[in-house]
């Protein structure tokens, strides 16, 4: 038998190798998705929670991919890096929280759809009458949680109140329970992740703020590129929504 009768056999056991490789490239390359978690997110565990669950119901695994969420100082993450992170690092970035009354992006960024709605929060104690800003008394102390926050707006139409600034939601809290001012307003998802790592303390009475700038929603942003990665999460988030599982992946 010459070498020239067993090439047929041989051609078929080359492509047969080829294909493999290349199926098995293919489901490499899709069984993972790469998203960046911010850790110094108060909502980070939700975030992938999420992230992990909607990949799922695709198909997908998650590698994340962890960002610390600070600029120099202390100071908010610059803008600008969010495309510069989702173009280097992730295809998704989660958790990015968008103004509902200004719904505005980073530059170079698309988002997803929504998987979950947050905001600014009036903080009182568990004990206390429920009662809004306008309705307290003239002078009432109020403490705030980051300065650099929307939650400022509130203190110039809202003359009956005065403001005290607080650089970590624990510290006003703390004042809060020692009865040093009447309520607080902070960011909802902070006060949450506060709460869960402090079991014992007393019970908080917590309300969304209403007007502008108060309700936020989460979403993942993307870089054009990735366009395919943030329709699977859609998908993925569509799926979950449909059967129910979405609301107890946010609580």
């Amino acid at each position: 038998m010459s070498l020239l009768c067993n090439r047929p056999a041989r051609n078929i056991r080359v492509a047969a190798l080829i294909l493999g490789a290349v199926l098995m490239h293919r489901v490499g390359a899709a069984a993972g998705l790469n998203v960046c978690v911010d850790q110094a997110s108060p909502t980070s565990a939700m975030d992938l929670r999420v992230a992990r669950a909607a990949a799922k119901t695709q198909g997908y695994s998650v590698k994340v991919v962890s960002f610390e969420g600070y600029g120099k100082g202390g100071d908010g993450f610059p803008l600008g890096r969010f495309a510069k992170l989702a173009q280097s690092e992730c295809q998704l970035i989660m958790g990015f929280p968008v103004d509902v009354s200004n719904p505005n992006l980073p530059p170079g960024v698309a988002a997803t759809s929504a998987y979950a709605s947050t905001g600014f929060v009036l903080v009182r104690r568990g004990t206390s009458r429920k009662m809004s800003l306008s309705e307290m008394p003239e002078g009432s102390e109020v403490g705030i949680a980051q300065l650099d926050t929307y939650a400022g707006l509130l203190f110039s139409t809202h003359p009956n109140i005065v403001m005290h600034v607080y650089p970590k939601e624990s510290l006003m809290v703390a004042d809060l329970e020692a009865k040093h001012i009447a309520a607080g307003v902070a960011w909802q998802p902070s006060i949450e992740f506060y709460e869960k790592r402090h079991p014992k303390r007393s019970p908080l009475s917590v309300v969304i703020l209403p007007g502008e700038h108060m309700l936020w929603n989460l979403v993942a942003l993307h870089v054009p590129q990735s366009q395919t990665a943030a329709n699977l999460f859609d998908k993925g988030l569509y799926d979950l929504q449909s059967k129910g599982q979405l609301k107890r992946l946010i609580e």
